[in-house]
């Protein structure tokens, strides 16, 4: 009882469709990446005009905090402390502190209220031991949005608004 074994001749059919192994063409590979390639290199076009907003926006607050440092220096020291405002080269900072402070390109810095030292384009804004200062209003023009930090005098509180540039 000797049992044979039947070998086939005929070729191997193809496995049924839920063992082939699937996966993506190379063509398909390559028009998904350029695809991507091609979002990657718009997208950051479009964030171009906020990140305007942001810079301007955060150089108005530094220098709004650079005047209430000044404003609390003056009260801890018990002394008059100043704060330098150099319209024409973009510049300002504490009067005594070595470092001075850079506005950002293309912003520019203006005085509303027509008080100034000895030129237009400088201006110092004093704060005194019991908080008050000589108070101010200054304008930081970005091109897109003007922000306005306005100093009151008797108390010497410091405040930030925003609005389209003229």
């Amino acid at each position: 009882m000797n049992k044979k074994r039947h070998i086939s001749l005929l070729p191997i059919a193809c496995p049924p469709r839920s063992l082939r192994v699937s996966g993506f063409t190379l063509l398909e590979l390559l028009v998904v990446l350029s695809i991507a390639a091609l979002l990657l290199t718009l997208v950051p076009l479009s964030f171009t005009g906020s990140l305007d907003l942001v810079t301007g926006k955060s150089a108005a607050h530094r220098l709004a905090a650079t005047l209430r440092q000044a404003r609390s220096l003056a009260v801890v020291r018990n002394q008059t402390v100043a704060v330098q405002l150099d319209a024409r080269a973009g510049r300002y900072g504490i009067v005594g502190d070595a470092k001075a402070l850079s506005l950002p390109v293309g912003s520019q810095l203006s005085f509303l209220d027509g008080r100034g030292d000895r030129e237009r384009d400088r201006r110092s804004i004093h704060f005194f031991p019991d908080g008050s200062s000589s108070g101010g209003t200054v304008a930081l023009d970005d091109g897109t949005r003007r922000f306005v930090i306005a100093v009151q005098w008797l108390l010497g509180r410091v405040s930030v608004t925003s609005e389209q540039a003229v």
